[in-house]
C-alpha cells in the first residue's frame, strides 16, 4: 500500500536542470511510462522555439517516494495570456498527449494524488488558472493519476495501432486489405512511368531541408484549404518542426521519410520514435502531381509494415478522429481537459475558455474541415 501524500517529496526545477535531474529521454520508455511529448528531447526543442515565442516559463516537477526514488515527472509551464497567469503543459498545438511521465504500474490513490496536486500548486509561483488539455486516460498502459481530479467527459481521442501481432494478420482485415491493395496497384502503375523509392533520413543537409520544406509547405496548404488558417504562422510553430527535423534530432527522437516517383517527392512524413513506439505526426501528399494515386496510403502502409518488422509495440496515430484512423486503429486513448481557476481573474478566463470550446463551436469548426479517407 502506498504511503500518505506527506511521505512524498516534491521538487520543482528550471529548464537548465533537465540533465542534472535525470529527466527521461525518448529512448527511456523501456523503463518509464511516457509519451514522446514529455521526453527530454521534445521539451528542449519546445522551450527553444514554441515556448520562447510564447514567453513560457518552465516548471519541471519531480515527485519522489519516501526513499527518494522518482515516481513521476511532470512538465508544466506558466504563460501570461491577456493578463492571466495560466499553468499548462508545454503544448501550443504541437503536443498530441499531455501527461506526466510515470513509474510503470504506478497506482496512486485518488485522495493521495489530490493532496500531491495541492502541494504542487503551493510550491509554484502564483497562478490564476490551471488549464490542462489533451490528457489521456492512460500513460501508455499506466493509469493517469490526473483522473483523480474529476475530469468530466472525454473531449477527444488519440488513436493507435497495436503491433503485438503480425503484419499478415493485421493487414488481412478486409477494409485494410482493400486499401493496401488499391495503393499497391496504383504504385505499380506509377512504376511503369518512373522509379519508385521509399527513402529515409539521415541524408545530406540540402536533401533533408528539401524534404522538410516540402512537408511544411504541403501541410501549410492543407490547413489553408481545410481550415482557412496558416497554422505554421503561429509563434514558434515552424521553427519547432524544423528543429525536430535537424540531423541531431533524427539520431535521437525524430524520423523523416518520403516516397519519391522519379525525382519528385510524392508523399512525405516527419514523425517521432521512442524505444518502443513510433508516432505518425506530419504526413503529406503532393496533391499537384499525385492527388489520385494513393501515395499517402502507400507511404503509410510501408512505414506501418516497417514498424511491425522492427518489433515496435505501437504505431501512434495521435490526437484527432479523422475518418482514415477508424480504418487503421486498433485502440484509443480518451482525452480530457481540466480547468481550475484559482483567482477571480482565473474564473473569468475559465468562462471564456468554456465558451470557446463549447460543443456548438466545435461542431462549426468540424463542418469547415474536409475529412480525408487516407492518411495524407
Amino acid at each position: 500500500m502506498l504511503a500518505p501524500y506527506n511521505s512524498y517529496q516534491i521538487d520543482v526545477f528550471a529548464l537548465a536542470e533537465l540533465d542534472k535531474i535525470g529527466w527521461p529521454g525518448a529512448r527511456d520508455d523501456s523503463t518509464w511510462s511516457l509519451f514522446v511529448f514529455q521526453a527530454r528531447e521534445f521539451l528542449e526543442a519546445w522551450f527553444q522555439t514554441v515556448g520562447a515565442a510564447r514567453g513560457s516559463e518552465a516548471h519541471l516537477i519531480v515527485v519522489r517516494d519516501g526513499e527518494g526514488e522518482p515516481l513521476l515527472y511532470l512538465p508544466l509551464c506558466l504563460e501570461m495570456r491577456r493578463g492571466v497567469r495560466v499553468l499548462c503543459f508545454p503544448d501550443g498545438g504541437v503536443s498530441d498527449y499531455n501527461a506526466p511521465i510515470l513509474r510503470p504500474g504506478l497506482r496512486l490513490e485518488p485522495a493521495v494524488f489530490r493532496e500531491i496536486w495541492k502541494e504542487i500548486l503551493a510550491t509554484l509561483p502564483p497562478v490564476d488558472l490551471v488549464y490542462l488539455n489533451n490528457m489521456p486516460d492512460r500513460v501508455v498502459e499506466t493509469p493517469n493519476p490526473f483522473l483523480a481530479l474529476g475530469l468530466g467527459a472525454p473531449q477527444g481521442r488519440g488513436s493507435y495501432i497495436d503491433l503485438s501481432g503480425s503484419w499478415t494478420a493485421y493487414s488481412a482485415e478486409p477494409a485494410r486489405h482493400a486499401a493496401i491493395g488499391q495503393a499497391a496497384r496504383k504504385l505499380r502503375k506509377l512504376a511503369r512511368k518512373d522509379a519508385i523509392r521509399f527513402l529515409a533520413a539521415p541524408l545530406s543537409q540540402p536533401s533533408r531541408e528539401t524534404w522538410v520544406d516540402f512537408i511544411l509547405d504541403q501541410k501549410r496548404r492543407q490547413y489553408l484549404r481545410t481550415m482557412g488558417k496558416d497554422v505554421y504562422a503561429l509563434p514558434g510553430y515552424e521553427p519547432f518542426f524544423r528543429h525536430m527535423a535537424a540531423s541531431e534530432q533524427l539520431d535521437r527522437v525524430s524520423t523523416l521519410h518520403c516516397l519519391k516517383v522519379g525525382d519528385e517527392i510524392a508523399a512525405g512524413h516527419l514523425g517521432y520514435a521512442t524505444a518502443k513506439r513510433a508516432y505518425y505526426i506530419l504526413t503529406v501528399t503532393n496533391y499537384d502531381l499525385f492527388a489520385k494515386d494513393s501515395v499517402g496510403t502507400a507511404l503509410f502502409s510501408h512505414l506501418l509494415q516497417q514498424a511491425f518488422a522492427d518489433g515496435l509495440s505501437v504505431l501512434d496515430l495521435g490526437v484527432g478522429a479523422e475518418p482514415y484512423k477508424d480504418l487503421w486503429m486498433t485502440g484509443h486513448y480518451s482525452l480530457y481537459s481540466y480547468m481550475q481557476p484559482l483567482t477571480l481573474r482565473g474564473r473569468i478566463a475559465a468562462g471564456a475558455l468554456m465558451l470557446k470550446h463549447s460543443p456548438a463551436l466545435k461542431r462549426l469548426r468540424q463542418l469547415r474541415a474536409s475529412p480525408g479517407l487516407v492518411p495524407c
